[in-house]
């Protein structure tokens, strides 16, 4: 007598359960499409828990490169302040190359928007797909980044059953880890942002109307020739 082995009987299943699927297919004259394999807590692109970007700032490039710089400082401190002798800040210098390039290149000031494709952060910061996926979750850790999964629909009309595949993550700035877990962190980004706007205010403000020329004094020649004809007129008018 043969047995089969718990290791020969997932497989076993699987394929059960796919014969199953076709031949309900079958039945009802639809085919079955492909089915990817959709991570847990992804949400399709037009759900409204996808719908996570909000304006930066006041949605101007000026606003936008502020956030944008001190978001960027804020971390940099952060690393350095937070590290550990003998080993690697928090965010490493990983995550500061991953949210430089969202911030810097993936990032629409006006809506928020941002949702590049992993394979595309990859290109930008030079680094492999581990190395990527760690500083994601280190800066997400620390309250420096969020992210919400998305999938979307794929296959044909007609096919069995709904169809979905993974897209890429809508990144977004909440913050709300970073006032809970470093309070100081956020509290030093607000002042950066407030002085990088304060700063880009100032630079953008129209330059003050120039001073009135002071006046012609009596002991130049302009000024006597100007003193004699005032006097003449005042005593032709007498």
């Amino acid at each position: 007598m043969s047995f089969t082995s718990t290791s020969d009987a997932a497989p076993i299943a699987r394929q059960t359960r796919q014969i199953i699927k076709q031949a309900t297919a079958g039945m009802t004259g639809k085919t079955r499409g492909p089915d990817p394999h959709v991570r847990r807590d992804s949400y399709d692109v037009d759900d409204s828990r996808a719908q996570v970007w909000r304006k930066i700032e006041d949605g101007t490039k000026k606003g936008g490169l502020a956030f944008a710089d001190a978001l960027l400082k804020t971390a940099e401190e952060f690393d350095v302040v937070h590290k550990q002798k003998g080993s690697r800040g928090p965010l490493q210098a990983n995550g500061i190359r991953v949210l430089t390039a969202i911030v810097r290149k993936a990032l629409d000031f006006k809506t928020g928007r941002s949702e590049p494709e992993l394979l595309t952060i990859m290109k930008w910061t030079g680094l492999s797909k581990p190395a990527v996926v760690g500083a994601l979750k280190r800066l997400r850790e620390h309250g420096f980044l969020d992210w919400v999964r998305r999938s979307v629909r794929v296959g044909a009309k007609g096919q069995a059953g709904p169809q979905r595949k993974q897209t890429s993550n809508a990144y977004f700035f909440s913050f709300a880890r970073m006032r809970d877990r470093h309070k100081g962190v956020w509290m030093r980004f607000r002042d950066l942002l407030a002085r990088k706007k304060a700063n880009a205010a100032a630079k953008a403000a129209p330059p003050p109307d120039s001073p009135p020329p002071p006046p012609e004094s009596s002991a130049t020649p302009l000024g006597m020739a100007l003193a004699s004809l005032y006097s003449r007129i005042e005593s032709a008018s007498s």
